[in-house]
């Protein structure tokens, strides 16, 4: 349980910029990504998305800077890491609901459930973006 209650500390001091270098990043499949985050990559011509887009961008531009932060603190090596950011949006591809972005979140998910990494504290030093509770 050290672990469980050491990362919300932790997390909150990162997201007042009082800590650096603690973050590794993980590699996730593209499809769940930072391509999430873009209008002309993953919603535009289709219009169902697009309507998504409009409706979810305010929370779509908070989860990018979020985003554009941890991946600036990341790089730690394992080793000295505090913290393990996994960049998958995983509630944009539940909101999302179509046979591509379950089909990328069956492979994000497995991608992280096979990681000895994700494994060894049983992820209480893992986080991700959430940020679509209320849509």
């Amino acid at each position: 349980m050290k672990v469980a209650l050491r990362v919300p500390l932790v997390l909150a001091f990162w997201a007042r910029g009082v800590v650096g270098g603690i973050i590794f990043v993980h590699q996730m499949p593209e499809c769940g990504g930072e391509r999430l985050l873009s209008y002309d990559s993953t919603y535009k011509g289709d219009r169902r998305r697009e309507q998504f887009f409009v409706a979810s961008e305010w929370a779509i531009e908070l989860i990018r800077a979020l985003h554009t932060k941890a991946m600036l603190e990341g790089g730690a090596e394992e080793s000295v890491a505090e913290l393990f950011y996994i960049p998958c949006f995983f509630a944009l591809l539940l909101a999302l609901h179509d046979t591509a972005s379950l089909e990328c979140l069956v492979r994000a998910s497995a991608t992280l459930v096979a990681s000895p990494i994700f494994r060894r504290n049983a992820g209480y030093d893992h986080f991700y973006l959430h940020g679509f509770e209320h849509l």
